[in-house]
């Protein structure tokens, strides 16, 4: 069976900050903000699980979830799966095409600069 680790730096999580409730969100590092990409060369399903030590705020707010942005249903018309929440406690089963992005994503209110750690994301062939 196939496996492959996608690392994402807690320091380059998406950050978004919404002034009111109900507001649009506005992207605040969207120069610094990375993704994790993964693109399986076979088609079928992945157990995806996270291994994180991710720190808010320098050590005050663990990160135990990410999310997972699955391009698949640009083929399969699925668009209940275009998204999932990957955490450190429950491993998911996701159905993946072969050679489609899957995007890995930290997201963080404010600023990501204060962040520590990283997250790591396998996704293994079932």
């Amino acid at each position: 069976m196939s496996s492959q680790t996608i690392t994402v730096q807690g320091s380059s999580a998406i950050c978004v900050n919404a002034s009111e409730s109900g507001g649009a969100g506005t992207l605040v590092n969207s120069a610094d903000a990375k993704v994790g990409v993964f693109t399986p060369e076979q088609t079928g399903n992945y157990v995806v699980s996270l291994n994180s030590n991710v720190d808010y705020s320098g050590a005050s707010f663990p990160l135990k979830q990410a999310i997972i942005f699955n391009t698949q249903p640009l083929t399969s018309n699925e668009s209940e799966k275009w998204f999932a929440i990957v955490d450190q406690s429950q491993p998911i089963v996701i159905s993946a095409q072969a050679n489609s992005n899957i995007y890995v994503v930290l997201l963080d209110q404010v600023t990501s600069g204060d962040n520590t750690g990283q997250a790591e994301v396998t996704f293994d062939a079932v």
